[in-house]
């Protein structure tokens, strides 16, 4: 009798292993790749001159890392909000850095 036989809790379990691993790896590349994505986005100020300036400092979370895409992180959605509450034109200035650490 095989080992898997022997042992189907066991087998179960290490295939299920497998899958999560791999599941993780791929949102991990994905989440790698999207760093020089939402650096590249905020490179360059968007939105609008002759309204409000938004500046935005910060870390991964102010790039958008994790968003399905930079504008859709917190400093693009404030971004909008600002653009729909005041009726003004907004410009944002992100300075931000993945992976900034805070002493």
């Amino acid at each position: 009798m095989s080992w898997p036989r022997r042992h189907p809790a066991l087998s179960s379990a290490v295939a299920l292993l497998a899958v999560v691993v791999s599941i993780w790896t791929v949102k991990l590349v994905a989440l790698a790749l999207s760093v020089n994505r939402h650096a590249d986005y905020w490179s360059e100020p968007r939105g609008q001159t002759g309204g409000l300036l938004y500046v935005a400092l910060g870390d991964s979370a102010a790039q958008g890392i994790g968003a399905s895409r930079p504008e859709r992180g917190y400093v693009g959605l404030l971004a909008q909000r600002l653009r729909d509450t005041t009726g003004r034109p907004v410009l944002v200035v992100n300075l931000s850095s993945s992976g900034a650490r805070i002493s």
